[in-house]
């Protein structure tokens, strides 16, 4: 009970951090359009799920309610991309994503299956999922770190115009996030 009212609290917290952001988030997915990302709505989530997904971390969600289907594999596949097996990974969270829709865990799987297709040279690949996680989860810190790995798929691409877009963006809609520091830091070494 008292977990539950920890969360409500936590809950309406997050909610008036939305409402002042709401302004800002319409400047946001116009980013993104310019950008050539598309934020589809129509995810099949209903607005619960998609902010448990937005705003509970790892930490936080291994104490909610209930067990979640999937989550062991999920966590082999993490396992396998700590250690460098990012095709296995990749197969796995693929797995994942086609059998767990509902997981709050979506978004994260998103992101290792993007980054296990990077780091495998499969840069079409991750930049599909990289799209697809941005659509659904445009709010997420994982869209924000995969837009950094746009941003340098970009870049690797001598799409420097591009790239320095992307950056921006994360700067000024994620702007005390790791990943701004992270487009901050690629921002510069663009301008040398």
């Amino acid at each position: 009970r008292m977990r539950t009212a920890k969360l409500e609290l936590q809950l309406r917290s997050k909610d008036r951090q939305i409402a002042k952001l709401s302004l800002g988030y319409k400047e946001y997915k116009d980013a993104l359009a310019k950008s050539g990302v598309r934020i589809d709505h129509k995810t099949g989530w209903d607005e619960p799920k998609r902010m448990m997904a937005s705003f509970i971390a790892d930490s936080e969600y291994d104490e909610t309610t209930g067990p979640q289907p999937g989550n062991s594999l999920l966590r082999k596949a993490k396992k396998l991309f700590v250690a460098s097996n990012y095709e296995r990974s990749a197969e796995l969270l693929e797995e994942f994503i086609r059998s767990n829709p509902d997981n709050p865990n979506m978004p994260q799987a998103f992101y290792l299956l993007e980054e296990s297709y990077y780091h495998n040279d499969q840069t079409e690949a991750a930049i599909r999922e990289i799209n697809s996680l941005i659509a659904q989860y445009p709010e997420t810190h994982f869209a924000a770190l995969s837009m950094d790995r746009l941003g340098t798929i970009f870049t690797s691409q001598e799409r420097v115009d591009e790239a320095t877009e992307i950056y921006q963006t994360v700067i000024d809609h994620f702007p005390d996030s790791v990943a701004a520091g992270v487009a901050k830091d690629q921002l510069m070494r663009l301008k040398q």
